[in-house]
Order: C-alpha cells, then structure tokens, then sequence
C-alpha cells in the first residue's frame, strides 16, 4: 500500500466517524423536536441558533480552522436539522 492510499485509508476512516457523529446529532435533533413540540416551543429560536454558530467557531478556530467555513457547514447543518424537527411538528400535528 502506498502513502497516498494509507492516507486515504485514513481520510474514509474520518468520513465514516464523520457520519456516525451527523447521525447521532440528528438522533439527538428528533428528541429535541419531540420535546419541543411537548412544550410548545418554537422550531426556530434564533438566539440558540447564534449560540451554536459562534460556539462551533470558537471550537474550530482553537483547532486551527477556519471558523467562518465552520460556521458554513453548520449552518448547512442546523438548517436540516430544523427541516427535520419543521417534519416532525407536521407530523405530530396530523396524528392530533
């Protein structure tokens, strides 16, 4: 095996924690959408979302990355996760 393929052996290894880790935020996301919609509480509360952005930047940025690139992803991140929770009120709202 070469350098370059121990290195992508080494990258698909990342990909695959990468998406074992996205799952279980998701996980996570449907739990916090069932106690939303419990509660009465708004998909979407923008102070929370602000929180989350400027702490995964923080997070990034004292890993050495680019704390706006990591904003991006999770904000790609953050906007699935309300379409998911968005699904769920629907959901929900149906089985009433």
């Amino acid at each position: 095996m070469s350098a370059l393929d121990d290195l992508r052996a080494e990258l698909e290894a990342i990909d695959t924690d990468l998406v074992a880790a996205l799952a279980r935020r998701f996980e996570v996301v449907m739990k916090v959408a069932a106690v939303k919609a419990d509660e009465g509480i708004p998909v979407v509360l923008p102070d929370r979302i602000a929180l989350v952005l400027d702490r995964v930047a923080a997070l990034a940025e004292a890993q050495g990355l680019d704390g706006e690139m990591t904003r991006r992803l999770y904000r790609l991140i953050i906007d699935e996760a309300i379409a998911m929770e968005n699904q769920h009120m629907a959901d929900q709202s149906a089985d009433s």
